[in-house]
């Protein structure tokens, strides 16, 4: 039996024992004992359709849309907002002060604004955290602005955490529970329904969508050949990515291959975007062109998942599983009282601080800010560390997303410096977010240091003056 035809067979079980002991997949493609391929299976057009018909009543009448989530579960989103979203779809997924002056003016009426949170477990802090900070906003009439997608298990729980007249949907649209965060695009509601909204609300237009990109042999071929040709190299892969995909899908890409081959074995893994770099040892992905914008995501998230599959089974490895990533979350649980400040410093004194901690042997300086970061910021932090650290690759990320995108391939990786950064300004915030500002602020503090604490040995922290 061919690759494909195996990984399609796992796909189809609900439970591991359902598994031929000698299909690869059963130790490849499980979360312990959970499911984790359903990615994989053929789309059920009819279940897409009639989600789509019951999330129509939470989308009549609305004009804006803030898509809440962290990691797989806002990346996808990303990628379809730069692609004709703009002032229409919005992600949050920062819990810095500073997004809310910057979100408030993008806003025109937010009687017409619906918000979806995304959260597989329900549970997801940074989620939770967001959408409470929005809920005040239209009193007790909140729950006409709310839908979540979450798995059907997390109804109950998501009653019980205050979000009982909220509309409910399955991430699946078939109800069922087998595709994490990180492949939850382009198969499920949390690609699907941004999609729908930019295509016009249009089920026609959203079927002949999918009856278009779902050419599942012709991507699966494409993407066994790259997977047969690195089956011998390290993870470190330069994803050929055009330069008007690199915010959105970049992170979504990153994400797919730090979670999926990060820390699972004695290497270091790294995803680049873009045609350029430094090292020249980085195996090549070229992605599928494609006219249309939509059709070009959606094929290439398909075809990047067969071939993280592909890989995966020739390296064996584990591909849908992230065990480590609990590891910053459970020094969060361990912290008592107060949280310590790190040191303020300006541009200099970064770069002074890296000099003092970078090892010969580091090939990345990893910066990770937890605050928006402008252009200009990234661009100066990029040369003066470039200057003086030639030989290096400088690679800048926003906190806490990066936890959920490449915490895990931190946590063992030997050939990057990481640099945590708050930012020591304040933030001018809109009057009706001042409150749950400073609470989302002390658990955005909370996770920098935690995720510090358990980095410490390869990692810097501290606050910038200049943010």
């Amino acid at each position: 039996m061919g690759l494909a035809n195996l990984l399609q067979e796992a796909a189809q079980a609900r439970t591991k024992e359902e598994v031929a002991p000698e299909n690869p997949f059963r130790e490849l493609g499980f979360d312990q004992n959970l499911p984790r391929l359903g990615w994989a299976r053929s789309l059920d057009r009819e279940a897409v359709k009639k989600a789509i018909k019951q999330a129509e009543g939470a989308l009549a009448g609305k004009e804006q849309f803030i898509f809440v989530g962290m990691g797989g579960s806002a990346n996808g989103v990303k990628a379809l907002a730069e692609g004709g979203g703009e002032g229409k779809l919005f992600v949050l997924d920062s819990l810095s002060s500073f997004v809310w002056k910057k979100l408030s003016r993008k806003i025109h009426n937010w009687h017409t604004v619906e918000v979806v949170a995304i959260s597989k477990s329900g549970s997801t802090a940074e989620t939770q955290y967001l959408a409470r900070s929005l809920k005040n906003i239209w009193g007790e009439k909140w729950t006409q602005h709310f839908l979540w997608l979450t798995d059907r298990s997390a109804f109950k729980k998501l009653q019980q955490e205050g979000w009982g007249g909220a509309k409910m949907l399955p991430i699946q649209p078939e109800g069922r529970e087998d595709i994490g965060g990180r492949f939850s695009s382009p198969q499920t509601l949390v690609f699907l329904l941004p999609l729908y909204i930019l295509l016009g609300c249009s089920q026609t237009a959203l079927e002949d969508f999918i009856l278009t990109y779902l050419e599942t042999e012709k991507l699966q071929a494409l993407a066994l050949e790259p997977a047969e040709k690195y089956r011998q190299n390290q993870p470190l892969f330069r994803v050929n990515l055009p330069q008007e995909y690199t915010k959105g899908f970049s992170l979504w890409i990153t994400q797919l291959f730090n979670e999926s081959f990060g820390s699972k074995k004695d290497w270091s893994v790294k995803t680049l975007i873009g045609a350029q770099s430094k090292f020249t040892d980085f195996s090549q992905i070229n992605l599928i062109p494609h006219k249309n914008r939509f059709l070009y995501l959606a094929q290439n998230m398909y075809f990047l998942e067969y071939f993280v599959a592909f890989y995966s089974y020739f390296q064996k490895i584990n591909f849908v599983n992230q065990p480590f990533v609990e590891k910053y979350k459970q020094a969060m649980n361990d912290m008592r009282g107060s949280l310590d400040l790190p040191p303020a410093v300006d541009l200099e004194g970064l770069k002074e601080a890296v000099a003092k901690k970078i090892q010969a042997s580091q090939r990345f300086i990893e910066i990770v800010l937890y605050f928006p970061p402008s252009e200009s910021l990234k661009q100066k932090l990029k040369e003066i560390l470039g200057q003086e650290f030639g030989d290096k690759e400088i690679l800048i990320f926003e906190g806490s997303d990066w936890n959920h995108h490449s915490y895990q391939a931190a946590f063992s990786d030997r050939n990057t410096l990481y640099v945590f950064a708050l930012c020591a300004q304040k933030a001018e915030v809109p009057a009706e977010f001042i409150g749950v500002s400073r609470r989302n602020e002390e658990l955005l503090k909370k996770i920098s240091q935690a995720t510090f604490k358990t980095l410490v040995h390869k990692s810097i922290y501290l606050q910038l003056k200049e943010c």
